[in-house]
């Protein structure tokens, strides 16, 4: 990930900025580790494994998450902050983690799979906000990378019996 690049060339990132130019960029600025420079955000990127079961919720500075069995949803809207999905295969429980470098799923819509980092960039996030995107997987099968996409392997079909709803919100 970037902050390990940074980290072992004996630098540290102290202060980044969104800009608004080429629909949206971040700014970053970065220094020698032993530089006087005060960090004036929190930057360090959480480590996030945990498992979540059904009606629980998990909270953190970044995000929350909840999860829980329901029914089939009369309509879809698009709001990135909830997904359906087919449960049938849950364990009763969820992973919530971190994307890795050589996670794979399938995009809802697209045939095959797709590394998680390629379909990030396709869809132009930024590295910085790669190394913050989370993972919903069963067991160890991506079901949703939060916020932008389920796998095909859980939509919602005609034949769906046992539905849950995935919701994560950013802060």
């Amino acid at each position: 990930s970037l902050s390990n690049v940074i980290r072992s060339s004996g630098l540290r990132l102290f202060d980044s900025e969104k800009l608004d130019t080429h629909g949206g960029s971040m700014r970053y600025y970065i220094c020698k580790d032993s530089a006087i420079h005060k960090q004036t955000r929190k930057l360090d990127i959480m480590s996030i494994y945990r498992e979540v079961k059904a009606g629980e919720v998990i909270e953190n500075d970044e995000f929350s998450f909840s999860w829980d069995y329901d029914k089939k949803p009369g309509n879809f809207l698009k709001d990135p902050t909830f997904e359906y999905v087919d449960a049938e295969s849950f364990n009763n429980k969820l992973i919530v983690r971190n994307i890795s470098n050589n996670d794979i799923f399938s995009p809802l819509g697209l045939s095959g799979t797709k590394k998680v980092s390629q379909y990030l960039t396709d869809q132009k996030v930024s590295a910085f906000e790669k190394m913050k995107t989370i993972a919903i997987c069963n067991e160890k099968e991506i079901v949703w990378v939060a916020g932008k996409q389920i796998s095909n392997n859980y939509k919602l079909t005609k034949n769906s019996k046992l539905i849950a709803k995935l919701n994560f919100f950013k802060k």
